[in-house]
């Protein structure tokens, strides 16, 4: 065992082969600390307790410690790397697997909208600038997407630069509307790429599930927006109909203050 406690004044350590504790003496608190060791001994953090009265750990709460910590590391080390898989590790969003775990969470039969969005001519960036820029506009697209979301939405990256963002309890409308407040957010603004502005637009699809409906069936209906919208996206303003929008596009660099907008219906 390897652990330490830190009294007023005063500090013990005990160490074992390379395990070596290191702690700062304080007049306020009582601290033990006992290290996360995997079966390997390599430590991936500590296990610290506190307690205002003096004397108050032993030699047992340093052994009850240090048995927490056996137990407690593995089941860390498990949630640390089920983590790294979840999410993008480039832009922090939810990466497909992320997704996939939290559809598997929410109510069968639960109305969900989802819009599908892909940069246009990103291969332009990296053709132009580097996949160094290219990285740093997709997580400058992260940061813009993550503005638009509420607390109970999931924003994802789906590969490349596709990324969709799920609205649970949203209708197909409403979905459109946020969409439109994305896509016109990249339209109105460059996106700052460490100092290098880029003209860069999205296109998009929407689609809202049936209640009898698949995911996998609302996001095909979704990228079939999504690339309907991209095959448009030179086309002038469409204005809805009564039937609910599933479709948008914008291109990139042109007429930059014109609003261009594909409707289509899935």
């Amino acid at each position: 065992m390897a652990g330490g406690r830190l009294e007023r004044k005063r500090f013990t350590r005990k160490s074992s082969g390379s395990n070596t504790l290191a702690q700062v003496p304080s007049d306020h608190c009582r601290l033990s600390v006992v290290p996360l060791l995997l079966a390997e001994r390599r430590c991936i953090g500590v296990l610290g307790a506190t307690h205002d009265r003096p004397e108050w750990f032993s030699e047992h709460h340093l052994e009850l410690s240090s048995l927490i910590a056996r137990i407690a590391a593995p089941y860390l080390e498990v949630a640390r790397l089920k983590k790294l898989v979840q999410y993008d590790p480039l832009t922090g969003l939810l990466s497909r697997r992320g997704l996939d775990e939290w559809l598997s969470k929410r109510r069968r039969g639960e109305a969900l909208a989802v819009a599908a969005f892909d940069l246009d001519y990103f291969k332009r960036v990296n053709d132009t600038w580097g996949h160094a820029v290219g990285d740093v506009t997709l997580r400058a697209t992260a940061r813009v997407l993550s503005a638009f979301v509420r607390s109970d939405d999931a924003v994802g990256r789906m590969g490349g630069e596709e990324f969709t963002i799920f609205f649970p309890g949203m209708s197909t409308r409403g979905a459109f509307d946020r969409a439109e407040a994305i896509r016109l957010a990249f339209e109105r603004s460059p996106l700052d790429a460490d100092g290098r502005l880029l003209p860069l637009t999205v296109s998009a699809g929407v689609a809202a599930r049936d209640m009898s409906e698949t995911i996998d069936s609302v996001l095909e209906r979704a990228d079939r927006a999504l690339y309907a919208a991209k095959s448009i996206s030179t086309r002038p303003l469409t204005r809805p109909a009564s039937r609910s929008p599933c479709s948008m596009s914008g291109p990139l660099a042109r007429q930059p203050r014109a609003r261009r907008l594909a409707l289509r219906y899935c």
